[in-house]
């Protein structure tokens, strides 16, 4: 087992400094893996493993060889560690039944003031209220907030204009001003 696992992690280390590629005794085992089962079955017409100018259908040939090896290749490494590894213990978990009516009838909320801090049930209705009256309030700031700018605003537009009037004046009217 040792072994094995010392030759998986040097399969590894040389696919991750390849650029993922098979190692060169990998590449050697599919070369004559395939080059076999060419010469087993004639009638598949296999192209080259090295081959790139490939019709649809040899391409699927080839990569269909491939995946047969990669296959074989993980049964066999299977069947030799299978052994080897363990069930966890809590594989099957039983699943309790609940329905919203279990859910609802546990709900007994705590520590937040205002909704029913004490014991008992609690008021269902107690966090609807408090949001309907946050959301008033809201409203309301917003409406005042808006109504201060349309003020400004109209403040505003009123002194400009009575700026403008001063500053014409007898402007166009008396050539000293102009002066």
């Amino acid at each position: 087992m040792e072994e094995l696992s010392q030759s998986l992690a040097r399969d590894a280390s040389f696919a991750e400094s390849h650029g993922m590629q098979l190692s060169e005794n990998m590449s050697q085992d599919l070369a004559q893996w395939y080059r076999l089962q060419q010469a087993l079955h004639p009638n598949l017409d296999a192209p080259e493993l090295w081959a790139t100018d490939l019709t649809p259908q040899k391409r699927a040939v080839r990569d269909q060889l491939i995946q047969q090896w990669a296959q074989e290749k993980r049964d066999a490494l299977w069947s030799e560690i299978s052994g080897d590894i363990k069930d966890p213990s809590l594989v099957d978990v039983s699943r309790i039944d609940l329905d919203a009516g279990d859910v609802r009838g546990s709900y007994n909320p705590r520590g937040v003031s205002g909704i029913g801090s004490g014991g008992g049930g609690g008021d269902p209705g107690a966090a609807a209220r408090m949001i309907a009256d946050g959301q008033a309030k809201l409203d309301g700031d917003r409406a005042a907030a808006e109504a201060a700018r349309n003020n400004r605003g109209g403040a505003n537009v009123d002194l400009q204009s009575e700026v403008g009037r001063e500053l014409n004046r007898g402007f166009f009217t008396d050539p000293n001003l102009r002066k």
